[in-house]
């Protein structure tokens, strides 16, 4: 399962809620889209980074009890793809990830550009909009790659022996390029999420625009309870770094998004007997 899937199951009971100004003329199906390119990279036990790919990726996220009918996306012309059609995925719609080998690949397949996004909602509304997905004055640099840290009790420890007894604090490397969205609609925002040893998301921050406020670039850390730990497990664990490059608020309420993340995924590991819930680790 990929990260933004795990994203998609852990929100499907999560209310999004619009701004106030938006609720009259707003659009019953569509929150939000978001359009991106992203390097990942892999922080091993010692705290080491890798680098792991590039991919481009693009999703849809619904509104509580709302839908989609179709979803296609159109990258700018020279690209590998003329245009692509939305899955439906629980709560949101996203194309295939497309994953390559270094940025050089990524950007031959998918041009910087205006990418061009067209929905028809279950309601019947038909819709055509466009992000710009373009560094900012043409420099080419994603955010710093991010260093992941573990804290419990006020101390630093390693990541292979947390104690499932005490909270869990997780701490990032600063977010460099990290600024606020002269449009007030969106600034840049920071995403943590914790997959148990089923695959299975069990704690992460909010998504933007919805009752529960999203990380912004100035938040540091982020807390997990002991009562969601366990004894013998393994945990991944993947934090985003989200550079917003576009951001739109649409006649009809949806905004877009479009931006250039890093991300860091690395795992962790609870002392004590092993977890017989868990499969072979």
């Amino acid at each position: 399962m990929s990260l933004r899937q795990k994203f998609y199951l852990f929100i499907c009971s999560i209310t999004l809620l619009l701004p106030q100004s938006l609720i009259a003329d707003a659009d019953k199906d569509v929150s939000f889209f978001v359009i991106g390119k992203t390097p990942a990279y892999l922080q091993d036990s010692g705290g080491k980074l890798s680098y792991e790919k590039h991919y481009l990726f693009a999703e849809i996220f619904l509104k509580d009890g709302g839908g989609v009918k179709s979803a296609t996306l159109f990258p700018p012309e020279g690209g590998k793809f003329k245009s692509m059609d939305f899955q439906h995925a629980g709560h949101v719609w996203k194309v295939e990830r497309q994953d390559f080998g270094s940025l050089e690949e990524l950007d031959k397949a998918f041009p910087d550009g205006d990418y061009e996004l067209t929905i028809e909602t279950a309601a019947g509304n038909k819709y055509r909009e466009t992000v710009a997905l373009r560094f900012p004055g043409n420099v080419r640099e994603f955010t710093q790659t991010i260093s992941i840290y573990f804290y419990q009790g006020g101390h630093l420890i390693g990541q292979e022996s947390i104690d499932p007894e005490q909270d869990l604090l997780i701490a990032w490397s600063p977010f460099n390029k990290g600024h606020q969205d002269p449009r007030g609609i969106s600034d840049d925002l920071i995403f943590a999420i914790s997959s148990d040893c089923n695959d299975q998301p069990f704690a992460r921050t909010a998504l933007p625009f919805v009752a529960i406020p999203a990380l912004s670039y100035n938040d540091s850390q982020f807390r997990i309870p002991a009562d969601r730990l366990q004894p013998g497990s393994r945990y991944e664990l993947v934090v985003e770094h989200a550079e917003m490059v576009d951001t739109k608020k649409m006649d009809n309420g949806i905004i877009g998004l479009a931006t250039f993340p890093t991300i860091t995924k690395t795992s962790f590991r609870t002392s004590g007997p092993a977890n017989t819930d868990c499969p072979v680790q």
